[in-house]
């Protein structure tokens, strides 16, 4: 588990954590879908360089190509995109050592800065954000127009080149069917909603992202203002919705929780999808008071380990591809058996 994620966050039972990503691109070159090899090896020397040079020793410079076993596991920790693993042969990142921040070089821009916070945090992790780009801006010349902003290689990033984004747990919105009228809304709004890795994902354990669609126009300030107004909004529903519902089917919401529990502690073979969902039975309850074996951060930790590249780092071999669902049920046995035993 990322150290950040240890961190105590605000409105923990709704939101998991909160991600300000900037994009930006070095003037003079090239974007990354038409860009050499040689302009791609220029971006890597001069934006891992200006990081060290400004934050000495903070930064880990990783080659993705070093690493290429190690980064869909990654990828499911939101530490790197998909659209980075296409560019695989040479993109890079520069993570901090905590890895609330990562600098994503060569992915769909040349730049892209994310920080990530537990919890509902946008104007913390924003204002940390601005601050990192604007120290690289003393050393990097990044494309930016007077009327347009900071050019990027998408259209739906010019101007500020944010996307603010919530990563939340609905699972009563999910459930009472109010998803689909919940999205359309937030578009309407200019938010989009999104899964659990993003872009034309699904949200697996019913976790969906948040976030701003529109970057030109507007001001910084305001996108993430707008963005926590909906999101404090949507944490009313949610939680008005679990409350709702244990209200009326106490007995029922309960035994779903304690099925899923037995699922977790004694299947034998168990795909992601199933164990998510579990998973997400049983942080509602802790949040609902109901189960207690575990905490907020174990049962979310819980939900990032099990996932298909993560659990193979468990027997360590990622040759094991295609027996994950016999590996993921091992280890959540003895994670249940490790938290029982030590609470004794």
């Amino acid at each position: 588990m990322s150290r950040w994620r240890f961190a105590v966050g605000d409105n923990e039972d709704v939101v998991i954590s909160t991600r300000i990503r900037l994009a930006r691109n070095i003037k003079g070159i090239k974007f990354t879908n038409s860009f050499s090899l040689e302009e791609a090896e220029k971006v890597n020397k001069t934006i891992s360089e200006a990081v060290e040079k400004i934050y000495p020793g903070e930064y880990k410079h990783l080659n993705l190509k070093d690493i290429k076993d190690y980064s869909k596991v990654l990828m499911e920790n939101h530490l790197i995109s998909p659209e980075m693993i296409k560019n695989i042969e040479f993109s890079s990142f520069c993570l901090s050592q905590d890895e609330s921040v990562n600098i994503l070089i060569n992915e769909e821009d040349h730049l892209r800065l994310q920080v990530l916070k537990p919890g509902q945090a946008e104007l913390s992790a924003f204002n940390r954000a601005i601050n990192i780009v604007k120290s690289l801006e003393k050393e990097i010349d990044f494309s930016y127009h007077k009327e347009f902003g900071y050019l990027t290689s998408c259209p739906t990033n010019t101007g500020t080149g944010l996307r603010a984004s919530v990563m939340m747990h609905l699972p009563a919105l999910k459930h009472s069917g109010n998803m689909p009228g919940l999205i359309d809304s937030l578009g309407k709004l200019g938010l989009t909603v999104r899964g659990i890795y993003g872009e034309n994902s699904s949200s697996e354990g019913d976790i969906f992202q948040i976030s701003n669609q529109r970057t030109l126009g507007m001001q910084e300030e305001d996108v993430i203002y707008k963005l926590r107004l909906l999101v404090n909004k949507i944490i009313e529903n949610e939680r008005q919705e679990r409350d709702k519902f244990l209200r009326n089917y106490n007995e029922l919401f309960k035994d779903r929780v304690f099925r899923s529990l037995g699922t977790l502690k004694y299947a034998k073979l168990l795909p992601e999808e199933e164990a998510l969902t579990c998973l997400s039975f049983i942080r509602v309850g802790i949040c609902q008071k109901i189960y207690e074996g575990l905490n907020i951060k174990e049962v979310t930790d819980l939900m990032f380990n099990v996932q298909k590249n993560n659990i193979l780092k468990y027997k360590k071999d990622t040759g094991l591809i295609g027996t994950e669902d016999s590996v993921r049920s091992e280890y959540i046995a003895n994670y249940f058996k490790e938290v029982e035993r030590h609470g004794e």
